[in-house]
């Protein structure tokens, strides 16, 4: 695959499956503007429990390795090196793919060791990849919609390990779901305003799985109730990191607040 010029990907509409929402919008590491007044934030801290959905929520949109972000990865170096992932087809210089209700659409302008314009055929040493996805699924306690929007630049392509560093933006909802007499029902919505910072990400080539690095976020969180007469929304200023260890899983983190371990299929447990 030969990308002769930059390829600018508008983001795939969102399949909505549900009425009730938790808004996430990633915004570029690089500016981008909340989506209520930072000096509404609350100063009171977030409780356990809040921060469980909220890790719930970035592990399955994030650390699933099957969709989403994780499956991302392997369509960038994919399409760096000419060898399109399962169920991603080619159409002129844009790599596309609809997996599990999701839509993902990549582009990548590739170079050599010493910045020269190079066919993305897997001799390539740098790929500038933009990736975009959209979709719409089901976790256990959420239903989810998401987009993504990437700008990743990816280096030693030829190398057992790839390295990805760059930002990203996008926006999900997801509607915290419980049951209420064996009927399910969203009891809240979560919105969430952040930027994204990929710093030395590193790439198995062979799995295209993360194995080693960080994504530093900024994050502005936003709790909307729904149906409590009791509760309040409430709207927080955040830190996350997540990095990823050798075998693949993920950890998630907040600030001074807790830590999370996210598994590949996308589920996550407080470890402290």
């Amino acid at each position: 695959m030969h990308a002769r010029s930059s390829t600018t990907l508008a983001a795939p509409r969102s399949r909505v499956r549900s009425s009730v929402s938790i808004a996430v919008i990633f915004a570029t590491a690089i500016g981008g503007s909340g989506c209520f007044d930072w000096a509404d934030v609350d100063q009171q801290r977030m409780t356990t429990a809040e921060y469980d959905e909220v890790a719930a929520a970035l592990g399955a949109m994030l650390a699933d390795e099957a969709r989403g972000q994780g499956r991302a990865f392997a369509g960038a170096i994919g399409v760096a090196q000419g060898e399109l992932p399962r169920g991603f087809r080619l159409s002129g210089e844009v790599a596309s793919a609809a997996v599990d209700g999701v839509d993902y659409d990549l582009a990548a302008i590739c170079s050599d060791e010493l910045g020269r314009g190079a066919l993305c055929d897997g001799g390539a040493a740098v790929a500038h990849v933009e990736a975009v996805w959209s979709g719409a699924w089901a976790s256990e306690g959420f239903d989810a919609t998401a987009s993504f929007d990437a700008d990743w630049v990816l280096e030693a392509l030829d190398e057992t390990i790839v390295a990805l560093e760059g930002h990203a933006r996008g926006s999900a909802t997801v509607a915290v779901v419980r049951e209420d007499e064996g009927e399910p029902a969203t009891v809240r919505t979560w919105q969430l305003d952040y930027r994204a910072a990929f710093d030395e990400v590193g790439l198995d080539a062979a799995t295209r799985r993360p194995v080693s690095g960080v994504v530093r976020y900024a994050l502005t969180v936003e709790r909307v109730p729904k149906g409590h007469a009791a509760d309040v929304t409430r709207r927080f200023a955040l830190d996350c990191e997540l990095s990823w260890e050798a075998d693949g899983r993920a950890l998630i983190a907040f600030g001074d607040g807790p830590v999370y371990r996210a598994e590949r299929e996308g589920g996550v447990a407080r470890v402290r």
